[in-house]
Formats: structure tokens, C-alpha cells, sequence
């Protein structure tokens, strides 16, 4: 595996990792892993965490030679594995039930506040 293909793995993998967890695509790998930090178990994190290094280190010429490309190819098989484990739309739902769940906050907040309003005036 040569860097460049290394470099374009770990690129395809942010991309697929920012299509699965639903998060926004973000320019680099660390804003991906940042937003995905309770969406992702911690030996994956740690992975994607190792991957942010060697990133950096392949795309200097003079650190890309200390880096192994087995290893980067066997990280990105683990995280891909995960991210293939991961059902379709399970974060797009949760995050649509939290959305209902903060409108139906408010409006309760609403309703009580006008409950506690009219009783204040005595109209209720």
C-alpha cells in the first residue's frame, strides 16, 4: 500500500464515518472524531485517534517512510468493520426523536407557565 493510497483510505473512511454516525462533513478527521465522541466505542476512538497521526505523519515525506502501511490498512479495516455494524439511520432517528422530544419540552414549559399565569390572576 503506498501513502497516497494510504491517505486516500483514511479520507474515504472520514467520509464514510461522517455518512454513517450522521454528522456534518467536516474538513479534517479530528472535527469527524470530535463530533463522534459518544457515537463511536472507545477502541474506536483510539483507533481514529491513531489514524489523526498517522495521517500527519504521511503527509510529511520525511516521517511517511517510519510509517507502516499494514498497520494503517489494518486500522482502517477494524474502524470500516465498525462503521459496517452500524444500522442504517440509527443516529438520523435519534436525533429526530430528541428534536420531538425538546419541542414537546417546550411546549409543556409553555402550557404550565400560562396555567401558572391564569392562576396568579385568578382566572383560573
Amino acid at each position: 500500500m503506498l501513502h497516497a493510497d494510504a491517505l486516500a483510505r483514511i479520507d474515504a473512511l472520514q467520509a464514510l464515518m461522517a455518512e454513517r454516525l450522521h454528522l456534518s462533513r467536516r474538513a479534517r478527521l479530528g472535527g469527524v472524531l470530535h463530533a463522534a465522541r459518544g457515537r463511536l466505542p472507545r477502541a474506536a476512538r483510539r483507533r481514529a485517534r491513531e489514524l489523526i497521526g498517522l495521517r500527519a505523519m504521511l503527509q510529511a515525506p520525511a516521517t511517511a517512510r517510519a510509517v507502516d502501511p499494514n498497520h494503517v490498512r489494518d486500522l482502517c479495516d477494524a474502524l470500516e468493520r465498525y462503521l459496517g455494524e452500524v444500522p442504517e439511520g440509527k443516529w438520523r432517528r435519534r436525533e429526530c426523536s430528541a428534536l420531538w422530544g425538546g419541542i414537546a419540552l417546550r411546549v409543556l414549559v409553555v402550557v404550565l407557565l400560562l396555567v401558572a399565569v391564569l392562576h396568579w390572576r385568578g382566572l383560573a
